[in-house]
This record gives C-alpha cells, structure tokens and sequence, in this order.
C-alpha cells in the first residue's frame, strides 16, 4: 500500500519555486463568483419546472417494479403447479405500499390498473371511481371511462383507437390494463409475463451481486482503516504552498463557463450527447488561462493531475480498490440525506438525463459515454485537480476536502438534500487524489460509480 513521494511526470518533476505575493482581493473576487453561481444553480432549482421530484419518478419506477414482482410470481406459481392463497399477503402488502406513495392523479391511475391486475375488477372499478372524484382532468376522465368499459365489458368491447390512447399515454400500464382478462399465451398478457420473469431473474441478480459489493467494500474498509492507524498509507500528491489564485480563478471561469452552456442548452430543450461536447473546450480554455498567467507546463501537469502516476494500470487499480473501499463512506452520506428528507420533508429533484434512459440503443451508448467518460473527465479535472490543488496549497486534506466536496454537491440539480450522498462520494474521490496524485484513479472511481448507478437505473426504468 505504500507509495513513493514522487508521481512519474511526462518528464522530470521540476522544483517547487517560491511565488511571489500578490494581494489577496483577486481570490475574493474569484471565490464571490463561485457562491455568486452556486446560488443561482440553487435558485434555479427550486424554480425550473423541468426538474421533477425524485420521489416521483421512483414512486413510478416501484409501482411498475411491484407490478412486475406481483405477476412474475403468479406466472412462476401457475407453471410449476403452485396455487396461491385467495388472500395472497404478499401482493396485498405490496399494493398497500405503492398506494401510500401513490400523490398525483397519474399514479392513482396506474394503482387503478395495478389493482385490476392483482385484486381483480372490484377493486379496479373502486379505484376508478375514487379518482373521479378528485375531478381529474379531461383526458385522464377519458382513460377512466376506458377503463370502467374494460373492465366490465372486457378487452373486446374497447375501439382500437382507445386501445392505443391507453398504450400512447400509460405506456406499460396501458398494456397491462389490455392484459385484463386475456389468456396467459396471448399477447399483450404473453409478453407481459416474459418481461415480469426476465426482471425477477434481474432483480435477484442485483441483490447478490450488491449483497457481494457490500461485504467486499466493508472488508475494504476496514483494511484501509487497520493500514492508516499503522500508517502504512503514504501520498503522493504534493501540496505547492502558493500566494497566487490563477487555479482558482480557473475553477471560477469553469463555473461561469459550464452554467452558460448549460443555459443554451435548455434554451433548446435537448441533453443528448452532442450539446456535451462544447464543454471539453474549457479544459483547454483554463489551461490557456493559467499559462497566460504565468503558470508552467510542469506546474499545470501537477495542478490538474494530468499525469500517470505509477503507471496506467495502477492507478486505474487503485481507483477501483478506492471506489470499493469507500462505499461505506457513500453509504453513511446517503443515509444522512434520506434523514434530511425525511425530518425536513424536502425531496431530491430527479437528473434531467433521466429521460435519455428511455431512448433507442444509441440513446442508451451516448448516455454511458456521457455519464462514464464526460463526467469523470471533466468534474475530476475541475474538482480533485483544479480546485482541490488550489485549496490544498493552503489548507489541510480534510478541509480541502470538505470544501471541494460541499462545491460538488451543490452544483448537481438534486437538491440539497443530496448533498451529504454526494458530498461523501466525493471525499473518496479527494482521498484518492491524495493518495495517488494523479488524478486517473479518481475518475476511475467516478466512471465506476456513475455506471453502476446508470446501470441499475436502466434495468429499473426499461
């Protein structure tokens, strides 16, 4: 685990000169844009009406999920025999929880259906009926009066062109609401149930490989820790002592830079990968400012961890062994934000990409590349490079650290309440920063992270 003091550059590893001192008004000035910027993300958070609460979009995500479980396990009784009880427990337990996270009239709709499917007509027609009540609106009447016909008169007495209306405004749920009633091997009920088995199959899958992550990262851990008491870990990263803020000021420009961008591409409604693209040329941009400023080629290469370290495929090791090692960490920050929503009642916004996850194949590729090689590059370069070396020439590994960290929280459209969860993903990210200098095993880290969470999103939402 021990590391030698000095990162293999592109080149030798050039003396650390003293700089001379300037004042200090430039540094306020820069750190007055990045709150000035930080405010203005949270502002337009808690009034974009693009962003939508996450507790939305899981309420979805579960409600479909538990349909799934519900008719996976009906279908698996009925081929190998079994019956189920008349009062199945199981499905009555998980139909009681989707109808206490059930708030808007969209979901109460799709409970409706759901309770066709696992209580029968009765209790369809009763859900149905409570939410004409509410006085939903026109076309969701329109999905009712469907419904109401469907399930009295059967599947047959419903046009086709509000057969399709279903499937165009429900999706899934439309095709399960034309399932009522239909024979097992026939469609849509048929393809239904091969969808339910193939998710059961990944659902399982899921929850051995994280019962799996969970007792490698806890062993991890618990190395790490037994390693640092004895202090076998040593760093490699250097601080460089300086009076100047040219880094700083380019993590402000990153800011300023990166929310203009931002703003141009809500102007045109789109996340795709291509309105990402521009955003690689402020790396470039913040290196041409330092150097006009005075800063070396050497220096820069230290500052944003440009560098191999003790080689590529080291430091991508030890990027994985961090990213294991640190999920305890993660988890204790993701535990702190769901009590910060639970006490203060405030929901998390869910991720504008989210939707791409809906998309065709090339949607899904540009989305990876984006979430796996985008973020990592970019974030890791401006956050556990720029910005943390900057901190880090002043300030100690812990309060660097923690500001970088607090910075990365705030500036992803979650919400604060997601600061701790993220804040403490990004602490991991700095303690490998420290320990390697380069930067190659923090965006390892990040990558690892962000397509694991992709990727159990895509098997969730599909």
């Amino acid at each position: 685990m021990s590391m030698v003091q000095s990162p293999q550059f592109f080149g030798e590893v050039p003396p650390i000169l003293p700089k001379p001192k300037i004042s200090r008004w430039p540094a306020l000035a820069d750190w007055l844009v990045i709150i000035g910027c930080l405010a203005y993300i949270s502002y337009r958070n808690n009034h974009s009406a693009q962003l939508k609460s996450v507790t939305e979009e899981v309420g979805q995500m579960q409600l479909k999920l538990g349909v799934q479980m519900n008719m996976a396990r009906k279908s698996l009784a009925e081929k190998t025999g079994r019956k189920l009880p008349e009062s199945d427990r199981a499905s009555d337990r998980m139909f009681s929880s989707m109808e206490q996270k059930a708030q808007s009239s969209e979901d109460k709709l799709r409970l409706a259906i759901f309770a066709g499917e696992a209580q029968g007509e009765a209790a369809a027609l009763n859900k149905l009926d409570q939410l004409s009540k509410s006085s939903p609106p026109a076309e969701q009447m329109a999905d009712i009066t469907t419904l109401r016909m469907l399930y009295t008169q059967g599947v047959a007495a419903v046009s086709e062109q509000d057969r399709e209306g279903l499937v165009k405004r429900l999706g899934y749920f439309g095709n399960l609401a034309l399932a009522y009633g239909v024979p097992e091997n026939t469609e849509p009920r048929k393809s239904l149930e091969a969808e339910a088995q193939h998710k059961l199959i990944q659902v399982g899958l899921v929850g051995l490989g994280a019962m799996v992550l969970v007792v490698a990262s806890l062993v991890l851990f618990v190395i790490v820790i037994v390693q640092l008491v004895k202090k076998k870990f040593s760093h490699a990263y250097l601080a460089m002592p300086s009076t100047h803020s040219v880094y700083l000021e380019g993590f402000a420009l990153y800011l300023v830079l990166y929310l203009l961008l931002g703003l141009i591409i809500r102007q045109f409604g789109s996340v795709s990968l291509p309105w990402y693209l521009p955003a690689l040329l402020i790396i470039p941009l913040i290196m041409f400012w330092a150097r006009w400023r005075g800063a070396t080629a050497d220096e820069q290469r230290r500052a944003f961890g440009w560098h191999l370290g003790q080689g590529l495929s080291q430091e991508i090791g030890a990027g994985l062994f961090g990213y294991i090692a640190g999920l305890p960490i993660f988890f204790a920050g993701a535990v702190l934000s769901a009590i910060l929503v639970h006490v203060t009642h405030v929901q998390p916004y869910a991720s504008p990409i989210d939707d791409m996850t809906k998309g065709h194949a090339g949607q899904i590729l540009a989305l990876y590349v984006l979430v796996c090689g985008f973020a990592p590059l970019m974030e890791e370069t401006m956050f556990r490079g720029v910005l943390f070396h900057h901190l880090r020439g002043r300030w100690g590994w812990l309060a660097s650290a923690g500001i970088t960290a607090f910075i990365f929280g705030a500036i992803h459209p979650y919400g604060w309440v997601a600061i701790p969860a993220l804040g403490s993903l990004a602490m991991v990210f700095a303690a490998l920063r420290e320990w390697r200098g380069s930067i190659i095993a923090s965006m390892t880290a990040h990558a690892c992270h962000n397509f694991l969470a992709t990727t159990l999103l895509l098997m969730l939402l599909r």
